[in-house]
């Protein structure tokens, strides 16, 4: 396993805050420091570094490594404070297809093209899903980009949850795997990764990449016909629109990622924030 550790607001003291294991660093990333501090950023909602030692006068890491210790730990110490930490009972699960989201439907499809933007599957198999679950409601989207706002250059006008940047064109069985939390979407170049710095699969170089996207599944592939661990999309579609904004997929990679790798120490803070903000 590999450990990290978070400083804690106004304080010296760190608590332990993530514990990934190694097998899953490796399949998912390329630089893995690299890596490690996109992930912690995207739970605790602040731009940090990480660190060998708790000692925040020392240097960060040398993110280009590609080889980690087995068993090694990490200090995330952040640039500026306070933090804006994920909802910890945020439920990853998005919603059926009802006459309601008709019009939904129809409006991813047109930006994302008739078919999955991973595996190229018909419409008749795919849905429509949102990104932040449609059950969360409006206010809650809306408070998600007020909390994290200051942390991107470009903040979205987003009308609701039903926004056409809320949601993406999957078939069914991803679906329900983004449902369970098998995935996430990694959007790539950030503040911390490269695309070349995550394995992925070949594209066509015939089409167009409007959003370097890539589903990165935290489950490890399984069954007779697994998919690979790192998909990337292309978006196939005929009429303009907005494509999922970086605030939207972060979020939810967080939730993905504290959901499969948090540990119990970091429960108390979590919770505190959510009753403060949510």
């Amino acid at each position: 396993m590999v450990d990290i550790y978070l400083k804690l607001n106004n304080s010296d003291a760190f608590v332990r805050f993530l514990s990934i294991p190694h097998s899953d660093i490796q399949r998912l990333s390329i630089r893995p420091l690299k890596w490690l501090r996109f992930v912690t950023f995207t739970i605790c909602g602040s731009y940090g570094h990480l660190h060998e030692t708790a000692a925040v006068n020392t240097p960060p890491v040398d993110y280009n490594i590609s080889d980690l210790v087995e068993s090694s730990t990490y200090y995330y110490i952040p640039e500026r404070e306070p933090y804006a930490f994920i909802d910890q009972n945020e439920r990853i699960t998005s919603s059926e297809l009802t006459q309601h989201q008709r019009s939904f439907r129809n409006r991813i499809m047109g930006r994302d093209g008739r078919s999955c933007v991973f595996t190229a599957e018909a419409e008749n198999v795919c849905r429509a899903v949102h990104i932040i679950p449609k059950s969360k409601g409006d206010e809650y989207i809306d408070r998600v980009i007020q909390l994290r706002s200051h942390l991107y250059d470009h903040v979205p006008d987003i009308s609701g949850i039903n926004d056409t940047q809320n949601g993406i064109f999957l078939n069914a069985l991803l679906h329900k795997k983004y449902s369970s939390g098998a995935f996430a979407f990694l959007k790539t170049p950030n503040f911390a990764l490269d695309s070349d710095d995550i394995p992925g699969v070949g594209r066509d170089p015939t089409l167009p990449i409007p959003l370097n996207l890539t589903l990165q599944q935290f489950v490890p592939p399984m069954g007779r016909f697994p998919y690979p661990d790192c998909l990337s999309a292309i978006f196939c579609g005929t009429v303009g629109g907005l494509f999922p904004p970086s605030i939207l997929l972060d979020y939810m990679y967080g939730v993905t990622a504290y959901k499969h790798w948090k540990v119990s120490d970091t429960h108390s803070v979590v919770n505190q924030y959510f009753s403060q903000n949510y």
